[in-house]
């Protein structure tokens, strides 16, 4: 686009258009000049930048959101936390670069060096009860899966209940919801969500190779994070509003096709000994349940899930 043209539409002058040009290529932007010509955009930064991040949120819980950028923070999920003790509204969105101590379940760390993946939090305030929360956890996993799916434009994204993403096979993200509630009203949830997405096998420690991987490593291509990130929460919204409207028959479904454990048998391990039963998928809760050899229906609140047999047998 030609400097006058854009001098035009911006109502600036032509010297005003060549600063903020120079200003772009600072921040990363790849912008080409050729004379009488003008200006062509070739490439956008991978960096956390808002402009970037909200393109195309409109009409979404996240249209006009606040969103926060760390570049170093200990932790998006304890940040967010803290906001929303604060008072921040619904949809606000935390980012960091890097997290010094990136939070998993059980108090595991979640790996996070700089610029190499999504670490991401969300702020919800959803009227429902703390025995809804589960559903929250679902839409979260059925999002993420479907905006990696749709980077790679392949179907090797699974769901690992309760929390995990796998990429053929192995961890390539993670799921940790936190929430402040009443007996039986929820004030906020932190909605957690990490994705590897540069990492080498130099990123993880030895007893991860080969059971950890990122789009890089799998894919063998650089991936940018901003199309995921977009992806994601505009699927999130669309999830969130269907749950929230009483609709989770449908993303029930999406779970239990990513999941593909529904009719086979499955050992989870729990606070307890370990359970063993045929899934038979979620209830309108998003509690799993398992049928156990004496028959009884068990409800499965929490646990990992060790193994699943390579047989089906029909719930």
């Amino acid at each position: 686009m030609s400097g006058e043209r854009l001098s035009d539409r911006l109502s600036v002058s032509r010297s005003a258009v060549w600063k903020h040009m120079v200003r772009l290529k600072k921040e990363g932007y790849e912008i080409r000049t050729a004379p009488r010509k003008g200006y062509l955009l070739t490439g956008i930064p991978d960096s956390l930048l808002v402009r970037e991040i909200s393109e195309g949120l409109g009409g979404t819980l996240f249209e006009g959101a606040k969103i926060i950028i760390h570049r170093e923070t200990a932790s998006t999920n304890r940040s967010a936390r803290d906001l929303a003790l604060r008072g921040y509204p619904e949809g606000t969105i935390v980012l960091a670069e890097r997290q010094d101590e990136g939070k998993g379940r059980k108090g595991r760390i979640w790996l996070s060096p700089e610029g190499k993946g999504i670490y991401l939090s969300l702020i919800l305030r959803p009227p429902v009860t703390p025995g809804e929360l589960p559903r929250m956890a679902v839409l979260t996993a059925v999002a993420a899966a479907e905006a990696l799916e749709e980077d790679l434009s392949t179907p090797s994204v699974t769901i690992k209940w309760p929390n995990d993403l796998l990429l053929d096979g192995r961890k390539i993200g993670g799921i940790l919801l936190e929430s402040h509630a009443e007996l039986d009203l929820v004030d906020f949830l932190v909605v957690g969500l990490g994705i590897n997405i540069s990492m080498t096998d130099g990123d993880f420690p030895p007893e991860l190779h080969g059971r950890a991987t990122s789009l890089l490593l799998s894919t063998g291509r650089t991936c940018p994070r901003l199309p995921v990130i977009r992806t994601f929460l505009s699927l999130f919204d669309r999830y969130y509003r269907q749950v929230l409207s009483g609709d989770f028959t449908a993303v029930r479904d999406r779970w239990t096709a990513f999941a593909g454990i529904s009719g086979k048998r499955i050992t989870v391990g729990s606070a307890g000994r370990p359970v063993t039963g045929v899934a038979l998928g979620l209830d309108d809760s998003g509690i799993l349940v398992l049928r156990q050899d004496s028959g009884e229906s068990r409800r499965v609140y929490s646990g990992d899930l060790i193994s699943v047999s390579s047989g089906k047998d029909t719930p």
